[in-house]
């Protein structure tokens, strides 16, 4: 589930297929305080959303990356219990295919089942929001670093 002025919105899946779910949507809006930056986002995050608020100034990039990895958080918490802090995720979002790539930085299990550290899930902008989901598959496995 998610919701921010003027939208809401709930995802649901098959149980015997998805293991878990996350979706988020925000403003699309600069963030409120610029120094929040240092809190939800890595130093290489950091660099890639100055480029792409020149190249691509219709999208409020911090923003973005915070929804994804709002969304990240939530299908990890589904599955482990455990709360990702924003710092233990680091997205790259690819600004043209819609698509993001999220690495976790502690891959916990939940009873002893080890859960994939690398996802990948789908972002718009659009009607001046921000959303972001992505699904973890009951198939998913542990991916290997890249």
């Amino acid at each position: 589930m998610t919701h921010c002025t003027g939208y809401h919105a709930a995802a649901v899946a098959p149980s015997d297929e998805v293991a878990a779910i996350g979706i988020d949507a925000e403003a699309n809006r600069p963030l409120r305080y610029r120094e929040m930056l240092g809190l939800i986002t890595t130093a290489e995050e950091r660099a890639w959303i100055a480029e792409m608020e020149s190249a691509y100034p219709d999208v409020s990039w911090a923003r973005l990356v915070f929804t994804a990895k709002e969304s990240v958080f939530k299908a990890w918490f589904s599955l482990t219990r455990y709360r990702l802090g924003l710092g233990e995720i680091v997205v790259r979002v690819n600004p043209l295919s819609g698509e993001f790539h999220a690495r976790t930085s502690t891959p916990h299990g939940n009873g002893g089942d080890a859960f994939p550290n690398r996802l990948t899930g789908r972002w718009t902008a659009r009607d001046g929001l921000l959303v972001a989901a992505l699904s973890i598959r009951r198939s998913a496995r542990v991916q290997e670093e890249v």
